[in-house]
């Protein structure tokens, strides 16, 4: 009994080293040696993660709208003349569905006009741009 006692102890010692030895692993590489597929990693960016890799709060517009002329549609949206700009920026399908819209919004301060958010809009919003030049939906008719 006492060699049966003393084998399975030894088995669960094992198993907790290779816990430990998995975890620490993980902590330094920041992979998981038996998640399945490293899902986390291996999923594509999104065009919001990329957005924010090029433009940040505190930047310039102009620097935004050149960061991401990669876009296959841009649009401008104004409600007044002296109130923030919000820009659309479309990446991904041609597909009312599918897109991922970037919203930026810009705000003067001193004559020069000032990133103050980047986020993303859902699809289903768009028919609350209808006052942007060139409309968001026009992004989507046949040409």
């Amino acid at each position: 009994m006492k060699d049966s006692k003393a084998w399975w102890i030894g088995v669960c010692v094992l198993l907790i080293l290779l816990v430990l030895i998995g975890g620490t692993y993980g902590l330094l590489t920041g992979r998981l040696p038996f998640a399945r597929d490293n899902l986390a990693h291996n999923r594509p960016e999104t065009a919001i993660e990329k957005a924010k890799a090029k433009v940040s709060v505190g930047d310039s517009r102009d620097k935004a709208l050149s960061s991401l002329s990669d876009a296959w549609f841009h649009s401008e949206c104004r409600l007044t003349v002296t109130g923030p700009i919000d820009d659309l920026f479309f990446y991904g399908p041609n597909d009312p569905n599918e897109v991922q819209v970037v919203f930026v919004q810009s705000q003067e301060d001193s004559g020069v006009f000032t990133v103050t958010f980047v986020g993303m809009i859902e699809n289903y919003m768009l028919h609350l741009y209808d006052h942007c030049i060139p409309l968001p939906t026009s992004a989507f008719t046949d040409s």
